[in-house]
């Protein structure tokens, strides 16, 4: 079985650390353009007892015209449509 626990901010809030000693993975996510770095990595930082268990950061609310203007290429793939495929289709692959 999986569960996902969306746990609320990390550090104005106990219950984001309390929650994430008890997880066997983390994912980070992070409002892009809107969480200043410092703020990050006081959040990674406040993680290091189960840091082995971060599996990652997930950029949120992307505003993907300004997007553009971080890459020195062409980054309109990151706007297509994405494709779902069950674990099992993969898996037959």
């Amino acid at each position: 079985d999986l569960i996902i626990v969306d746990a609320p901010p990390l550090l104005p809030l106990v219950d984001g650390r309390a929650l994430a000693e008890q997880a066997d993975c983390i994912l980070l996510a992070v409002g892009w353009d809107r969480t200043p770095q410092e703020v990050f990595l006081r959040a990674v930082r406040f993680l290091a007892p189960v840091y082995d268990r971060v599996i990652g950061t997930v950029l949120t609310r992307v505003d993907f015209s300004r997007l553009r203007f971080y890459d020195s290429y062409y980054s309109g793939q990151y706007g297509g449509a994405y494709e779902y495929q069950p674990r099992e289709a993969k898996e037959a692959a």
